[in-house]
């Protein structure tokens, strides 16, 4: 089994996330140690803590990529999710885009370990002259069990692209 069909159809694992980075994105990404930050002691946020997987990519001169697994109260909150993560993509001036994993701990150990992947982009409302982000209900998958086949397809064409690129990943 491919490390995407691994990390597809297998309750969430930091290692399948990392290797499908690695065969997406190439081994030389500045690949970090699994080191757990705690997010919030806020009760009411849905991220709990954080894991940076790698340096932040660079796509293109203007596009910088932040990949990294969050643990979460709930994959299935998806617009909270969207909020949070549209406040830390604030918070790092840098970064144009998150592609993240979502994983609820307690279900991480049993069979059904579902999780999130989702890619979030900010861009500028030029109309409302203030920053903007994708759209929650797009670009997400909800992984880890068998019906897999969207999210191979697509993922694939996203390793084998050449040239990564923002539109690419959107595209996947």
């Amino acid at each position: 089994m491919s490390a995407l069909e691994t990390f597809l159809k297998s309750p969430y694992n930091y290692e399948h996330f990392r290797d499908f980075i690695i065969d997406t994105f190439g081994e030389n990404i500045g690949i970090k140690r699994q080191t757990e930050m705690t997010y919030s002691n806020n009760e009411q946020n849905i991220i709990q803590s954080y894991t940076q997987v790698c340096e932040p990519i660079t796509l293109d001169r203007l596009t910088k990529l932040g990949v990294y697994a969050f643990k979460t109260k709930s994959i299935h909150a998806k617009v909270g999710l969207h909020k949070e993560l549209a406040s830390i993509l604030k918070q790092n001036g840098n970064l144009s885009a998150f592609l993240a994993v979502f994983y609820e701990e307690d279900k991480a150990i049993g069979n059904q370990a579902e999780f999130r992947l989702s890619l979030v982009t900010a861009g500028y409302d030029y109309q409302a002259q203030k920053q903007s982000f994708s759209n929650p209900r797009r670009q997400s998958f909800v992984l880890g069990h068998e019906k897999i086949k969207s999210a191979k397809t697509q993922l694939q064409e996203l390793i084998d692209t050449k040239q990564k690129d923002l539109q690419s990943l959107q595209k996947a």
